[in-house]
């Protein structure tokens, strides 16, 4: 599976100990990367070389300034990502730490470095690894609100300077704040650490205990599935605007998609996250959509660099379901279209247009992924997207009553 590709300078294989104090020019080749399940490719004109998961050490370790500042100034870009990982020595048996760094714009390296950390998880991130086994139990008490002094001081062998050491130690690494709340980092950690997603998985029913229950969701199927509300959208040209309200459904049938150029998500602190759009007759449209994943589908559904795959899903996600808009908005051909979206029903992304509860997570990851690329560390609402979840359980169920009860209609008794 294609995780990411994109073109990017690269600097292969610089001895991991260049890194630690001080670096020469390093020699930056433009490249194609390519972050696939076999791990790191990437492409020049002198050939290729592909960095296994395996191999990969760290991600992004701290740098020092005179590093850091040749980086930035022979690349000429203030975006980089840093990868230790392991090599065969061409002596001996033991592996050899090299260092690869990529510079690029802010989105390409912010996108291939969530996607690392996705695939790689804590054991890459140089902050994970840095921690003490005290920090580490010292943050899951606090998780467990457990901020009692005399009760923190028992746990940690009546070693009071102990404790407040590790607290401290935790404060100036930005993951407890001064009144021992964890930080968005922190929770990010204990989340990886006990193994939670942030979406809960709806269990599906036991149709053999809860018969009676189930078979009450028969009146409600045929009510409309998503329960919308309306988008605040404002459009501005020199002297003339218009403002309205459109609802999800209809968003794409309003707003010139296939026009629309530059995206950009605007924190509004006090009233959640906006999308503001510029189309190539340098029209201006502002949305306040009323639920954040709208918002971040819509960005991905406009972004030609986007996964067509994604951008598929997402079109499902806001209501697009005919194929022929579909084509239209992302400009694809039908064969393409359908390629693609009998590879999507593969992996189990989506079944008869519509998209299923794994296609649903995979969604609220890329969300997670726009919020990192943003650094924004408050919660966004994803109302449109549980509502699809429940959608999804009720289809299960209703299909499996269906199943029950045409295995019924079909059943002849035998008289003797």
């Amino acid at each position: 599976m294609l995780y990411y590709e994109g073109e990017l300078l690269v600097a292969i294989n610089i001895p991991y100990i260049s890194t630690t104090f001080a670096i020469e020019k390093p020699p930056w080749v433009k490249c194609n990367v390519k972050l696939t399940q076999n791990g790191l490719e990437i492409k020049s004109l002198d050939g290729s070389f592909i960095i296994p998961f395996k191999s990969i050490e760290l991600i992004n370790r701290s740098l020092p300034p005179s590093v850091i500042n040749c980086i930035q100034f022979t690349s000429r870009y203030s975006f980089y990502i840093v990868i230790d990982h392991k090599k065969n020595a061409t002596i001996g048996y033991d592996d050899i730490l090299f260092t690869t760094l990529l510079a690029g714009n802010q989105s390409e390296i912010c996108k291939l470095r969530y996607f690392l950390m996705s695939i790689l998880g804590l054991q890459a991130d140089p902050l994970f690894k840095n921690l003490k086994v005290e920090e580490v139990r010292l943050l899951s008490l606090l998780d467990d609100n457990i901020r009692n002094v005399e009760q923190l001081t028992a746990i940690f062998d009546e070693n009071k300077d102990f404790l407040y050491r590790t607290y401290n130690a935790l404060v100036s690494k930005s993951l407890v704040d001064e009144r021992a709340m964890l930080t968005p980092i922190s929770v990010a950690i204990i989340n990886k650490l006990k193994g939670i997603d942030e979406i809960k998985k709806s269990n599906e029913p036991d149709l053999n205990n809860n018969i009676n229950e189930t078979v009450k969701m028969w009146d409600d199927f045929d009510k409309p599935m998503i329960i919308d509300e309306k988008n605040k959208v404002y459009l501005k040209y020199g002297e003339s605007s218009l403002s309205g309200t459109i609802y999800t459904e209809d968003l794409w049938r309003c707003l010139p998609l296939t026009e629309i150029k530059e995206t950009k998500i605007e924190d509004l602190k006090e009233c959640g996250i906006g999308l503001v759009m510029l189309t190539t007759y340098d029209t201006n449209i502002f949305l306040r959509a009323y639920d954040d994943s709208v918002i971040f589908t819509l960005k991905g559904l406009v972004d030609k660099k986007e996964d067509i795959q994604i951008r598929i899903l997402y079109c499902l996600f806001l209501g697009i379901a005919e194929e022929r808009c579909i084509l239209n908005i992302l400009d694809i051909t039908a064969h393409n279209f359908l390629e693609q979206y009998h590879q999507m029903e593969k992996m189990g992304l989506v079944s008869n247009m519509v998209i299923s509860n794994r296609g649903l997570d995979l969604i609220h990851r890329m969300i997670k992924g726009y919020c990192t690329l943003l650094m924004l560390y408050k919660d966004v609402s994803i109302h449109r997207l549980e509502q699809m979840k429940i959608e999804n359980s009720k289809r299960i169920v209703i299909d499996k009553l269906k199943q029950k009860h045409d295995k019924l209609k079909n059943f002849h008794f035998v008289t003797p």
